[in-house]
């Protein structure tokens, strides 16, 4: 039986993007998937284009007059084009277009409706409320955002979210169902990493060093547990962030037990982490998605056999208590969290681990790979 050809189109790049690599891994095997995005994915089987590849003159022209809409805080932005996406749909027979940004859902929705194409929107987050934390967003961007949701959410053969509390939002907001694919890392089978009863207990936290994350609440953490424990934190400075980090990193320097680590590839992540005792998160509601944020971390966590100490996020929390994975903070403070990773011992922390283990057989990018590949193909059959 032939099969089915599918376009993954996303501004990403592709070669470490988690959420746009586990949906390849889930598609590839029973269908022809093309990319087109920012950078080539990891898997060379994909048939790739660049995205920008897909613009005309025009496009660009569209692209500066956005900067110069939002730079006013015009409330309506000009949806930026790529005029020759609809030349590789017909020239690669593409049956079903998957997107990322709600900014391509007037993009995709003209393809369908001429093509007659299956449109598949696979958010990351909820993106109407995306940086409601700075100024001026929610009355420029927030509004543009709301308004595609409104007017072009029904109009897709499938939503797909990822967590629960932004499915029910979308439902109660747009009544637009979803379906719920969370960020599950892939499953590994590395082994529990059981540390010395003499040793320091070692805790880590990885992931984007960005100011809205307040990493200097997890700094304060370790400052607060002192000399018998050590937290690490993986991740780097870039031009984006380099003044934050470059503020955390003065601020480490009286601290004896904290350090920053260099990230490692994405394959990489879970083999590296599994050495340590404790994932640590504190995550500030100071958003929707923050406050209903279920992200990559967690079940790189689970699957590095960790024991986990986290803020009482809804979503984090729902995971971390179900599996009975660690311990959630009774508020967003450092010093409450501090007090829950104190009443923990090694032989605590080893229960926790276990039953990381376990859960780790279940939250995992393969179980969600089968829900999410069913999906897809009744759409297409």
């Amino acid at each position: 039986m032939k099969k089915a050809n599918i376009l993954v189109f996303s501004k990403r790049p592709f070669h470490n993007s988690p959420r746009i690599i586990r949906e390849i891994e889930a598609l590839k095997n029973e269908f022809n998937v093309y990319a087109v995005g920012e950078t080539e994915p990891s898997d060379n089987s994909i048939t790739f284009e660049n995205i920008y590849n897909q613009r005309t003159i025009f496009d660009k022209v569209i692209n500066s007059i956005n900067y110069y809409l939002l730079k006013f805080k015009a409330n309506n932005l000009v949806i930026p084009k790529f005029s020759k996406l609809k030349k590789f749909i017909i020239k690669n027979n593409i049956t079903l277009l998957i997107i990322h940004e709600p900014i391509f859902l007037p993009l995709a929705i003209d393809i369908k409706r001429q093509y007659n194409v299956k449109v598949v929107f696979n958010a990351h987050e909820y993106h109407p409320l995306e940086f409601e934390d700075q100024a001026g967003w929610l009355d420029t961007i927030g509004i543009v955002y709301d308004g595609l949701y409104r007017n072009y959410l029904s109009k897709l053969d499938l939503l797909v979210n990822v967590c629960n509390g932004i499915a029910h939002k979308c439902l109660k907001e747009y009544n637009v169902p979803s379906i719920v694919i969370p960020n599950a890392a892939f499953y590994s089978e590395t082994p529990i990493h059981y540390a010395e009863s003499s040793s320091n207990i070692k805790m880590i936290y990885h992931g984007a060093i960005l100011e809205s994350r307040k990493i200097e609440d997890m700094i304060k953490v370790a400052e607060i547990l002192g000399e018998n424990y050590v937290l690490d934190i993986m991740g780097t400075g870039t031009d984006y962030n380099k003044e934050y980090f470059q503020k955390l990193s003065n601020s480490i320097v009286e601290i004896p037990n904290v350090f920053f680590r260099k990230p490692v590839p994405f394959e990489e992540i879970v083999s590296t982490i599994n050495k340590y005792d404790l994932g640590i998160y504190i995550l500030a509601p100071n958003g929707f998605n923050n406050e209903y944020a279920l992200p990559n971390k967690i079940f790189e966590y689970i699957q590095a056999k960790l024991a986990i100490a986290i803020s009482p996020s809804k979503e984090m929390r729902n995971i971390v208590e179900k599996y009975n994975l660690g311990v959630v903070a009774d508020d967003f403070s450092p010093e409450s969290l501090a007090d829950k990773i104190k009443s923990l011992t090694k032989e605590k922390i080893a229960i926790f681990k276990k039953n990381s283990e376990k859960a780790s057989k279940i939250e995992n990018a393969e179980k969600y790979k089968e829900f999410y590949l069913s999906s897809i193909k009744k759409l297409i059959n």
